[in-house]
């Protein structure tokens, strides 16, 4: 099911359930659309009802490949390799035939990265000694040895590629796309078109019929061709192209996607039934939501369409505020000052307006406010707006 917390409004299904579609035929999807539109929700929600992991990329200017696909980092196992070498050593070192062929003793104490490949060298080195002993030999014991010889062999290949890990100081490391396609997990690729091309580009193969994903940078005898696992799902957000730093994605990448528009939410009934989701009791649902709803259409309209800035997040996050301030503040005080600080006090960053229009802007929602308050409660907004004179 849909994990709590979530409100099913109907901007909510209509995009969850065209994303349970298109999942189901093994699409990869690509939401698009204004910020605080709960594309992101959206996906979290789809994943926890299928019961898989989702791994979440957040894509910006300076976003690399490698945060896609991995790269070498500094090996974090080196102890563990040491220590099953260690272990594998002296299993191996416990074979009679191998010592009696040159093999190597039991380690004492801690051993270092040359001890290593001292014991790995003549553990080999014995192992083949011992094997050509038992083909050649003609003796009663040849049998036993012939037998003895495939578990040694099993035993000195593991003890190999723990010594190879040991000494190793880098180790290849799986990022998420490469993670989620090995396991079958969903990912989702955040702001998608604010990374380079160059960059994004890399998803080409991915995003086609067979899913698949050629690793050339992990390096080896061969370049490694990862195939998607059965449940691997990709989806893909980003805001509309226009904006400063955001730009459109190449039809070559676009049309791989299956592409979803998600309006903003502007109805009056959704927003409530988000708000209430997030006030607690009655009180505060009585008490705060109609003002904060007033006041959102109030802010919207003052700044105009180009301009608007309020998104639903912003909402969610004065009334989070508002839940965690009324129990000490009182439901209308904690109201006024989650105004402040979750809307005005930050009024025109990124806007590109004047200081005069920001200022007026501000004032003109600062004097709604005081018209939302009853009589009496008018220090709380000077208090929130810091107007020392009029608390006097």
């Amino acid at each position: 099911g849909v994990p709590a917390g979530i409100v099913l409004t109907a901007s909510m299904q209509r995009m969850y359930g065209l994303l349970t579609r298109a999942f189901k035929h093994q699409e990869p999807v690509l939401l698009v659309g204004e910020t605080g539109t709960g594309k992101t929700t959206a996906c979290q929600a789809a994943a926890a009802a299928a019961k898989q992991r989702l791994h979440i990329v957040n894509c910006n200017q300076h976003t690399e490949a490698s945060d896609f696909l991995g790269g070498f980092r500094p090996s974090r196992d080196r102890g563990k390799a040491v220590t099953r070498f260690t272990t594998l050593l002296q299993e191996v070192a416990s074979s009679e035939e191998l010592r009696a062929a040159g093999g190597p003793t039991a380690p004492v104490g801690e051993m270092s990265g040359q001890d290593v490949v001292t014991a790995a060298a003549s553990t080999a080195a014995a192992l083949a000694k011992l094997r050509s002993g038992a083909s050649a030999g003609g003796g009663p014991d040849a049998a036993a040895e012939q037998g003895d010889v495939p578990r040694l062999r099993e035993l000195v290949a593991d003890l190999q590629a723990a010594a190879a890990e040991a000494r190793r100081p880098f180790a290849w490391e799986d990022g998420p796309l490469v993670t989620a396609m090995r396991e079958g997990d969903f990912i989702l690729i955040d702001e998608l078109n604010l990374a380079e091309d160059a960059v994004v580009e890399r998803l080409n193969s991915v995003l086609e019929l067979g899913r698949t994903l050629t690793l050339a940078e992990k390096g080896g005898a061969g370049a490694e061709v990862i195939v998607a696992a059965p449940g691997f799902r990709l989806v893909a957000t980003m805001n509309p192209g226009g904006d400063f730093g955001k730009r459109e994605i190449s039809p070559a990448l676009a049309n791989r996607f299956t592409q979803v528009w998600v309006p903003a939410i502007t109805d009056q009934e959704e927003l409530e039934a988000i708000l209430n989701a997030h006030l607690p009791g009655g009180e505060l649902q009585r008490e705060v939501t109609p003002r904060l709803l007033a006041f959102w259409a109030h802010h919207q309209a003052a700044l105009g369409a180009g301009h608007a800035s309020l998104t639903v997040r912003d909402l969610l996050a004065w009334a989070s505020f508002i839940a965690a301030a009324a129990p000490g503040l009182g439901a209308l005080p904690a109201y006024v000052h989650g105004a402040y600080l979750v809307v005005l006090d930050g009024l025109g960053l990124g806007l590109g307006l004047a200081p005069q229009a920001v200022e007026a802007v501000r004032q003109g929602c600062h004097d709604f406010l005081c018209r939302q308050l009853p009589p009496g409660m008018q220090a709380a907004a000077a208090a929130a707006a810091g107007d020392v004179a009029a608390l006097r």
